[in-house]
């Protein structure tokens, strides 16, 4: 088959975001790494985006528009012209553009839980453009089967119209033997000697009001000895995080709050833990849990949306509408060393199952399609 050059944009403005920003940088090195012969534009900050630059194959367009903005809907389409096809990494994709296009969709909370949305406007907006890409996309990268499913379900999008493409984790999380390199992260955030750990953005659907009261419960009724840190950054946009952050407040001598931290402490955090409990209700995907299995981290999960198909065997699952499920899950965890150490291994073992490598070639093959 004679081979055909294609001009592939990528929307490059969430680098640096959590999750979907993660995901942008690793596709986007992985592209450009990678062997064949498209032509990639690469939209967004062209500072940012200048050490990808590695190739003649590989061009940076300027596109500053604010993400879920009036002004990517002027901007986009404008910068987008002369493609063969548009990939844009999360829903909010431009409306006016007329050309071939690729929209990953990571989970559907604008449909299945607007509350958790900041404003009337932007569930409105949310849930507009986020029909408006499912129906425009010539095909669609879910990260999970649950969100193919939850497509299916809930927007009636064909199953054909599918490609299901799990994320990876990066070598760099891993099991630290360094003891003075744990020692100094350990001084350097004052972290206790045993401590239970909790990484996501603190979110109502994240459920970390329910670990926190699990965690209370433990610590004053089974006197279990460990503290309870929380990483990631509180979104007190909503009421109930905000009374999540008064109990905190009221405990801090037991629960630790670190918010936002850089990417290479939170590797040794993770190897530190004595535990990493993961109460979300719903993701799209779900990297804390990964990342910790691969650090070798005992986890512990729900058993809800994507979560059983990322932890699998390697982590606890436990039913979120259970009542005393989490409190006795912890303890179990916690008073068995063998326990832990079994979960340990084959949370390494499951983790090793997801790629990024795996997820740029399967990427490129949809581009192909």
């Amino acid at each position: 088959m004679e081979f055909k050059k294609m001009r592939i944009g990528i929307d490059c403005r969430m680098l640096g975001y959590s999750g979907i920003g993660r995901y942008i940088q690793v596709l986007i090195k992985g592209i450009v790494n990678s062997p064949d012969k498209h032509e990639y534009i690469l939209l967004g900050n062209e500072e940012k985006l200048s050490d990808f630059r590695k190739t003649n194959l590989v061009h940076i367009k300027k596109a500053t528009s604010p993400v879920y903005s009036f002004y990517e809907q002027l901007e986009m389409p404008l910068a987008a012209r002369g493609l063969s096809l548009l990939h844009v990494p999360h829903y909010n994709v431009p409306v006016f553009y007329d050309g071939r296009l690729i929209v990953t969709i990571h989970d559907i909370i604008p449909i299945l839980f607007p509350q958790f949305l900041s404003s009337q406007r932007a569930r409105w907006y949310a849930r507009f453009i986020l029909r408006t890409a499912v129906k425009k996309a010539s095909l669609i990268i879910a990260g999970s089967e649950n969100t193919k499913k939850d497509l299916i379900k809930h927007l009636n999008v064909p199953e054909e119209k599918i490609r299901v493409i799990y994320q990876g984790v990066g070598p760099e999380f891993k099991k630290i033997k360094d003891a003075i390199s744990l020692h100094g992260c350990k001084k350097r955030y004052s972290l206790p000697d045993k401590f239970i750990l909790f990484v996501g953005n603190i979110r109502p659907h994240k459920n970390v009001y329910n670990l926190v009261k699990a965690f209370l419960e433990l610590r004053s009724a089974r006197k279990i000895p460990h503290k309870l840190v929380l990483v990631g950054k509180k979104d007190l946009r909503f009421p109930e995080i905000r009374e999540l952050f008064n109990l905190i407040e009221k405990n801090k001598e037991d629960i630790i709050y670190l918010g936002e931290i850089r990417e290479e402490d939170l590797i040794p955090i993770y190897n530190l833990s004595d535990l990493f409990v993961f109460p979300s209700l719903y993701e799209g995907f779900g990297f804390p849990p990964l990342e910790a299995m691969a650090c070798g981290v005992a986890v512990i999960a729900m058993r809800s949306s994507s979560l059983p198909e990322v932890v699998g065997d390697g982590g606890m699952l436990i039913d979120p509408d259970e009542p005393g499920a989490l409190v006795n899950a912890i303890e179990k965890v916690l008073a068995d060393e063998s326990l832990k150490e079994e979960l340990s291994k084959r949370g390494i073992e499951r983790s090793s199952g997801f790629s990024w490598n795996k997820t740029v070639i399967e990427t490129l093959k949809v581009y192909e399609q």
